[in-house]
């Protein structure tokens, strides 16, 4: 074969390799450059995201690139909310800004991450696959921490309720870490949890019982990253009687969808 043939052949591929024609421009380098992070704080239907050079346009079912990468960020945003149009949605732009002359329809909302500031622009209405889930922005995928302290009477032993969780059944509520400091107390005691599964009554889940607990376990790790999807509470009963009131304080750490 002709050498100057097969120079010119790798030539070729090697251009092609390196070039992908693309809306409004030519994108020059190498895939591995594409931005491929896809979360974000809330169920969108697409995400807009950004390199040095260029806007990309992601699907929030697929997490795949659906459209070609542009350098025309209104033209993506355009784009996105023109999909949406008949069944609503939510398009987050990350370090990306929103062109507000951009005309949005009513069904969708833009949530837009830019230099640090979270802005949203809708009605506090969130639309997932055209449902409409109603929810408020403080709701969506924020870490909550709750603390108290149980004051334990000095009683005759029985099982007495630290603290419950209530949720709202149209969310789910993740309980990140749960935490229960013992050192006040002088003798062992049983943690129980409880789960409202038909709404109505608590049922114990006893393969979550901690027994023979104390003072030794300063701040137990009870539980961590349960899923929640009715409501549930934690008691407590000292195994002995401990001769004066007890303080028990609580910390626990929770998200709610």
């Amino acid at each position: 074969m002709n050498n100057k043939f097969v120079v010119s052949v790798l030539a070729l591929l090697l251009l092609v390799s390196v070039t992908v024609q693309v809306s409004h421009t030519s994108f020059q380098g190498s895939f591995e450059s594409l931005p491929i992070y896809v979360d974000a704080p809330l169920p969108y239907s697409y995400l807009i995201d950004s390199n040095s050079t260029h806007y990309f346009l992601f699907n929030g079912t697929t997490k795949k690139l659906d459209n070609n990468p542009s350098t025309n960020r209104t033209y993506l945003e355009t784009l996105a909310v023109g999909n949406l149009t008949a069944n609503g949605g939510t398009v987050f732009l990350r370090d990306v800004q929103w062109n507000t002359s951009i005309i949005r329809p009513s069904n969708v909302q833009i949530l837009e991450s830019y230099q640090g500031n979270l802005t949203w622009w809708g009605d506090n209405t969130f639309w997932v696959n055209g449902v409409n889930k109603t929810e408020t922005l403080d709701n969506l995928d924020c870490p909550v921490a709750t603390s108290g302290t149980f004051t334990m009477p000095n009683v005759p032993v029985y099982e007495q309720i630290i603290f419950e969780v209530h949720v709202t059944p149209a969310n789910i509520t993740v309980v990140n870490q749960l935490y229960v400091d013992l050192y006040d107390l002088t003798k062992n005691c049983t943690i129980k949890i409880y789960f409202k599964v038909d709404g109505a009554s608590y049922r114990e889940c006893t393969a979550m019982r901690l027994t023979n607990l104390g003072y030794a376990d300063q701040k137990a790790l009870v539980l961590h990253d349960l899923t929640l999807a009715c409501d549930m509470k934690i008691t407590i009963m000292s195994l002995e009687s401990e001769g004066a009131t007890r303080y028990i304080p609580y910390l626990y750490i929770w998200t709610v969808w």
